[in-house]
Parts: C-alpha cells; structure tokens; sequence
C-alpha cells in the first residue's frame, strides 16, 4: 500500500499583510533614512573640512608674507579704473612688498638711468630674478626708492636688472647701499573670491566663497597701528550634496607687521 504524505502549505493571510507590510516599510523607511543621514553629513563634513583648510592655509600664508613686508601693508578698494586705489579704514584687499632675497651690494656704478643695469653680486644660489619684481633701495628714503625690474640677466655671481624706469638717483660703486629683492603682492576680494596676484604674473583664487560678512576682510585699528586685522569665513560649494552649503568657522586675527627700512 501506498502512503502520501500530504503537506498542508498556505500563504499569508489578509490580516497578516495587512499587519507586516506596515512593520517591513517603517523598517525600510528607517534604514533608508539612516543611511541618507549619513551621507549629508559626510558630504557636509567634507565640505566643512575643505573650506577650512583653505582658509587656514591662506592665513597661515598671509600672516608669514605681512611678516616678510619690508614696507607698511597698504589697504586697498575694490578695483576702479584698471587699478586698486589705497584707502583706510575696513578695505576688500591688501597690498605688500613681499622678501625675496638680499640685501646685496652693487658690483657697478650706477648712472640712475632706464638704459643703464643696476648690478649685484649675489650670494644665494639658484636665485631667479624675474621681471616684475622690484629692487628696494631703503637708504633713499623716497619715493625713488623702488625699481621695478623689466628683465634681467644673471651671469655667474652677477645679475643685472633693467627697468623702463631708472631710479634718477646715481649710485657710486664705492656707495655700501643695500639692495632687497621683493615681490609685490596683492591679496583682494573678486567677486566671491579672495584672489592672491604678485607682479611676476601669478594670479591664484585661495578661498573661494568668501562669506558675505567678510567681503572686507582686511581692517587697521588706526593710522598708527602695527597691526592688519583679517576677518575670513567662507564657504565650499562645490563638496556641498542635497541641499548642505556648509559656512567655514571665522577666522579673525591681528598680524604684526614690521616698519618700513630706511
């Protein structure tokens, strides 16, 4: 005789899916939630840490290079006419002569004229002299003091600068006038933007998204203080997902500054 075993198999009943489909979505519902929790906050966390190193770099920058002026900073305005002009008070950019090497001393006499090279002995290998740089002569003590270098030739120990402008002013060979090498930096707000050019032609935006409360980010308590103030937040978009558009902590430090040498 043959025996069969019969299985009684059933599905799930109305009320039972009535009841479970609920408990299965709110499970789902709240794993998805989760998960999309963690990916804005990790998106926002990038976008924080971003911003933050950028102006913390820039900063860090900046104070090393207020540092190195070898004259006051100057304050300057938003750009009019093909030109930034100085101002007082709280300013969208700062000026300064950056250090670059020297002080040398001249290898020959100098005629004070544009067609003339000023020329050094210098003692810092692997120097490059570029146009665009300036050659700071303290001792003048005048507006005279400064020549801005239009090209310039280095042989051996030797480099010899020319300017379109001459100095006016000659210099014996017996003359012990030091010479500074320096670099013109301005660091000013272009649209969003904090932008750091030099006058050898290097133009770099280093915080993008400058927080709408420091679009003037540079400031002096007086005529006679020795410090820049600079008050920097800002913002990285760009890391930003769903919505997040995470603001930079403010930055807000006094930077001393040296006097000019004379």
């Amino acid at each position: 005789m043959k025996r069969f075993l019969i299985i009684c198999s059933r599905g799930f009943t109305l009320v039972e899916m009535a009841i479970w489909m609920p408990v299965g979505l709110l499970v789902v519902a709240t794993l998805f939630t989760a998960v999309w929790t963690g990916m804005n906050l990790a998106a926002r966390n990038v976008s924080v840490n971003l911003a933050h190193m950028n102006a913390r770099i820039t900063m860090e920058r900046l104070t090393g290079e207020i540092h190195q002026a070898i004259k006051k900073p100057q304050l300057l305005g938003p750009l009019t006419s093909g030109s930034y002009p100085y101002v007082t008070g709280s300013a969208t950019g700062i000026a300064m002569e950056v250090y670059y090497a020297g002080p040398y001393t001249l290898s020959a006499a100098y005629d004070g004229s544009s067609s003339s090279p000023l020329q050094m002995t210098i003692i810092d290998p692997g120097i490059h002299v570029v146009a665009g740089m300036h050659l700071v002569m303290p001792t003048f003590n005048n507006s005279n003091n400064d020549l801005t270098i239009s090209s310039a030739t280095v042989t051996g120990s030797t480099v010899s600068c020319y300017s379109t402008a001459g100095t006016g002013i000659a210099i014996a060979l017996s003359a012990p006038y030091p010479v500074y090498i320096v670099i013109p930096v301005k660091y000013t707000i272009v649209g969003n933007n904090l932008v750091r050019m030099d006058d050898t032609g290097n133009v770099k935006t280093v915080v993008p998204n400058v927080s709408n409360a420091t679009r003037t980010p540079f400031n002096t308590a007086s005529t006679a203080s020795r410090f820049i103030q600079i008050c920097l937040g800002a913002s990285n978009p760009d890391y930003s997902r769903r919505g997040y558009q995470a603001v930079d902590m403010l930055y807000r430090v006094w930077v001393p500054y040296r006097g000019d040498l004379q």
